[in-house]
């Protein structure tokens, strides 16, 4: 059972360090809490073996590694390469390093997703209107070639434009649940219906900000 599954760590950059590197993105190599609430749901997931995940904007990479855990072979991607060599670093130290690769990709770019997918993840990264409609029309994408896209998202004011970007897409969901309510789902496996599933990281706490 994949709900016996160790939760994988990731590194983050300490900023308070005089070390911590600067000509990067700074919020791409620090944890942030939705991405806990996505891994925790990966490690109940059926049907996560074998199968074939990308992550986008994976940040520290929880939620790939915990794919990775769960026997899925994963290609982790962000625009920033200080947070993808924390990935690659957490993924030797624990053993993912054969089902856990890493690539630059940056969804502003306009290009196709990076791989064919049977699962694709997004873990908080509505950062902005424009990465909101990107990264709604790479879940089209992914949706279209069959994939299941799974969402997290804590609540910011940029939900409104990943959620009207998909509409006029023409894909319909149940909107965006607890944990509670997408477990019992996620546990029949990835082949089930609906293929989008979103979740709010802070169920009845929206978060109002942009970053």
């Amino acid at each position: 059972s994949t709900g016996a599954t160790p939760r994988p760590w990731a590194y983050e950059v300490d900023f308070g360090s005089t070390t911590a590197p600067v000509e990067h993105d700074a919020l791409a190599s620090c944890f942030w809490p939705a991405a806990d609430s996505l891994a925790e749901l990966l490690l109940v997931m059926e049907g996560l073996v074998d199968a074939s995940v990308v992550e986008l904007g994976c940040g520290t990479g929880v939620c790939s590694l915990t794919a990775g855990a769960c026997g899925a072979s994963v290609l982790a991607t962000d625009v920033d390469h200080v947070a993808l060599s924390l990935v690659r670093a957490a993924a030797r130290a624990q053993g993912l390093d054969s089902c856990v690769q890493t690539a630059l990709y940056d969804v502003l770019a306009g290009g196709p997703l990076p791989n064919p997918c049977d699962v694709l993840l997004l873990s908080d990264v509505f950062v902005t209107p424009q990465l909101a409609r990107a990264h709604a029309r790479k879940a089209v994408e992914a949706l279209r070639a069959g994939a299941l896209v799974l969402a997290v998202d804590p609540g910011r004011t940029t939900r409104s434009p990943f959620l009207h970007t998909l509409s006029g897409h023409g894909v319909h969901h149940d909107g965006f649940q607890t944990s509670a309510q997408l477990r019992d789902h996620l546990s029949r496996g990835r082949h089930s219906s609906p293929s989008l599933l979103l979740l709010d990281a802070v169920a009845g706490m929206p978060v109002d900000y942009e970053i």
